[in-house]
């Protein structure tokens, strides 16, 4: 459990334009993909701590609210 001021925090850095409930939901959502992640691999357990939870769930919620990548693909210039 997240405390109100955690989350709260988190929603208003992560809203990014969203509207309040928006970004509420996003965040939730968020964290059941990162407790999937944990429940997925036994060796993911050792951020027990709070503290590294809590530092984990910043790093990721900054990766998810990131634009994907585009990979770019090096255009080939054929001089004739």
């Amino acid at each position: 459990m997240v405390d109100d001021a955690v989350f709260d925090g988190w929603i208003i850095a992560y809203q990014a334009g969203r509207t309040h409930r928006d970004t509420e939901d996003w965040i939730e959502s968020e964290l059941a993909k990162a407790a999937l992640w944990f429940k997925t691999d036994k060796g993911r357990r050792k951020l027990a701590h709070l503290k590294d939870l809590l530092r984990f769930m910043n790093n990721w919620l900054t990766r998810a609210s990131d634009p994907p990548k585009r990979k770019q693909v090096q255009q080939s210039h054929a001089y004739h």
